[in-house]
């Protein structure tokens, strides 16, 4: 299979210089290069690629603006982050919009690929120079909510969007069932990510199973089926 691509990134050097060598593997196809947010959004749209890579410091909407537009149009699109920032902060924004993998510019291309592949898939990829940073990171947000239950950190409204996410419900769907905008459903979902410490839906998912919330909403599945595409 063909893994379709759009390399997205506002350094012009940058940009070509991985679109060419991800075109010369027989299993990749660049389908578009972008270098700016909007443009990205645009050609993510028109192409539906399988991945997209993509810089977070972009003009006219940055990366994480552009995976957030992306994302609610087609979670489907797997979005790696490629970026010069290994704050914490913008891994966890960036998993938060929607992004499946985080790269940083100084990795080696057999990680970029491997990074791909992994999505691909239907795997989170974190590149092995930031696995300890998060790690770190997850461990002091967990001591931090010792004095209190996770769940407790969740507003109403988080945790009934908690409980969406877990059974299967797309944000489109959420934003229909729960009568909201998409945005709003997007912003809850992030600030339930900051609150738990974790990075994508399907570590949500985890911990609504082990909370015990998907065996308590049990009854009430039968009643609510996810929107016919």
């Amino acid at each position: 299979m063909t893994v379709r691509i759009i390399v997205a990134d506002d350094h012009p050097v940058t940009r070509k210089g991985l679109s060419s060598v991800l075109e010369n593997i027989e299993s990749f196809q660049v389908v578009a290069e972008t270098g700016d947010g909007r443009s990205t959004v645009e050609a993510a749209l028109s192409h539906s690629p399988d991945v997209i890579i993509m810089d977070i410091s972009m003009p006219d909407m940055n990366g994480l603006e552009a995976t957030r537009a992306i994302c609610r149009e087609n979670d489907r699109i797997k979005i790696i982050a490629l970026s010069i920032h290994s704050n914490k902060h913008y891994v966890r924004e960036m998993f938060a919009a929607g992004a499946t993998g985080y790269l940083l510019k100084n990795c080696d291309i057999d990680e970029v690929i491997k990074a791909i592949n992994a999505v691909c898939e239907g795997e989170m990829y974190l590149c092995t120079a930031l696995t300890s940073t998060v790690l770190q990171d997850y461990v002091k947000r967990s001591t931090n909510a010792s004095s209190s239950t996770m769940l407790e950190l969740l507003t109403p409204r988080e945790k009934e969007i908690l409980l969406l996410l877990a059974q299967g419900f797309a944000t489109k769907e959420i934003a229909s069932q729960l009568s909201i905008s998409r945005k709003t459903v997007e912003t809850h979902k992030a600030r339930t990510m900051e609150k738990l410490g974790l990075y994508s839906v399907a570590e949500l998912a985890r911990f609504a199973e082990r909370e015990g919330l998907l065996a308590a909403s049990s009854s009430s599945l039968n009643s609510r089926k996810p929107l016919q595409k």
